[in-house]
C-alpha cells in the first residue's frame, strides 16, 4: 500500500509539473499566439504556424510538444479570430489542448492596443503502461488511464508598436480539476495552476540591413518564476539570427529565415545548463510558417517585415 501511495503522489506531483509549466517555446516570438491570446490578428492578414519541439534528445521519455495554430484579422482588422491545437507529451503523461481565440482590438494614435480572450477543451492522460518499474511491487497498481476533460479559459492584453510591444497573459483562469483514480478505493485529484506570463521588446533599427531586437519573458506560478532573455538580429530584411539566455539554465540559439512574403520558417536548439546536459543532446524546435493576404500599405516599404513583432 505504501508503495502504491508513492506512486499516487508521484503521479499527481507529474500532473501538476505539466499543467504549472505548459508547453516550453524558445521560438514565442515568431508564434505569439500560443503565449497571448490578444496576438490574434495581428499580422493584418491570415497566418498559420506548425511548430514541432523535441526536448532532452536521447532521453528516454522526454518531453515533445507539436503546435498548430492560425489567425487572422475580421471586420475591418477591429478583431482578430484564432484557434489553436497543441499536444504535449513526457513520460507517461500527456495533454492535448483544442481552444478558440477571440481579441478585440483597439487602434490608438501611439500603437494597437488588443484584449484577448481564449476558451476550448483540455485532455490530461496518464497510462500506466508506459511505466518502467525497477523492482516488483507488493501491489500492483490496478487504477484506470487517466483520460480526463476540462474546459479551459485564458486570456490576455497587449500593446504594440511597430518597433515594440508588451503583452500580459494569464492562463488557466478557472484553474480546472483533474481527477486520479489510482485503484477501486483510492482516487486523487490535481488543479491544473494559474499561469502569469509577462512578454515585451523593443526593435533598433541600425540601418537598412541591421535590426537588433532585444526582448524577454517572464512566466510565474505559485511563487516560482521563470525568466527568458533573448536578443536577435535581423539581416538584411531576410534572417533571423539570436540567443537567450533563461534561469531555468538553459542556453538557446534561434534562426528564422523570410523565404519570400508569404513562407517563413525557424529552428532554435537549446543546450541544457543542469546535469541533464549529461544524458541528452540537447532540444530542437522548428517550424514553419505560412501567410496570406494583402500586405497593409504601411508595410510596403519592407514588405517582409511590417512590424518587428
Amino acid at each position: 500500500m505504501k508503495k502504491l501511495l508513492f506512486i499516487g503522489i508521484w503521479i499527481i506531483a507529474s500532473l501538476g509539473a505539466l499543467a504549472q509549466q505548459d508547453p516550453i517555446y524558445n521560438l514565442y516570438l515568431f508564434n505569439p499566439l500560443v503565449i497571448n491570446p490578444a496576438y490574434a490578428g495581428s499580422r493584418d492578414r491570415f497566418q498559420a504556424i506548425a511548430l514541432h519541439r523535441s526536448q532532452w534528445i536521447g532521453m528516454k521519455g522526454a518531453p515533445t510538444t507539436q503546435t498548430l495554430s492560425m489567425h487572422a484579422p475580421v471586420w475591418n482588422r477591429k478583431v482578430g479570430l484564432g484557434f489553436t491545437v497543441i499536444n504535449d507529451a513526457i513520460g507517461p503523461v500527456g495533454q492535448t489542448q483544442i481552444n478558440a481565440t477571440y481579441a478585440y482590438r483597439l487602434l490608438l494614435s501611439s500603437g494597437r492596443l488588443a484584449f484577448g480572450l481564449r476558451t476550448g477543451v483540455q485532455n490530461y492522460r496518464f497510462a500506466w503502461e508506459k511505466i518502467d518499474y525497477q523492482n516488483d511491487l507488493e501491489e500492483s497498481p490496478n487504477g484506470q488511464n487517466l483520460n480526463d476533460w476540462n474546459l479551459n479559459f485564458d486570456f490576455g492584453i497587449r500593446y504594440s508598436t511597430r518597433l515594440s510591444f508588451l503583452g500580459v497573459s494569464l492562463a488557466h483562469i478557472n484553474s480546472p480539476k483533474v481527477d486520479v483514480q489510482l485503484s477501486d478505493t483510492l482516487n486523487y485529484y490535481s488543479r491544473i495552476v494559474r499561469d502569469l506570463t509577462v512578454t515585451g521588446g523593443r526593435a533598433f533599427e541600425i540601418n537598412e540591413d541591421l535590426v537588433i531586437r532585444p526582448s524577454f519573458m517572464a512566466r510565474a506560478n505559485r511563487g516560482v518564476g521563470v525568466v527568458d532573455l533573448n536578443c536577435s538580429f535581423l539581416l538584411k530584411q531576410t534572417l533571423w539570427l539570436g540567443f537567450s539566455a533563461s534561469t531555468s539554465k538553459r542556453l538557446v540559439l534561434l534562426a528564422e529565415y523570410h523565404i519570400n512574403n508569404n513562407l517563413r520558417a525557424g529552428y532554435s536548439f537549446d543546450m541544457s545548463l543542469t546535469p541533464i546536459r549529461k544524458y541528452s543532446y540537447g532540444s530542437h524546435e522548428i517550424f514553419i510558417s505560412f501567410e496570406f493576404g494583402t500586405i497593409p500599405k504601411p508595410a510596403m516599404i519592407s514588405p517582409r517585415v511590417y512590424g518587428y513583432f
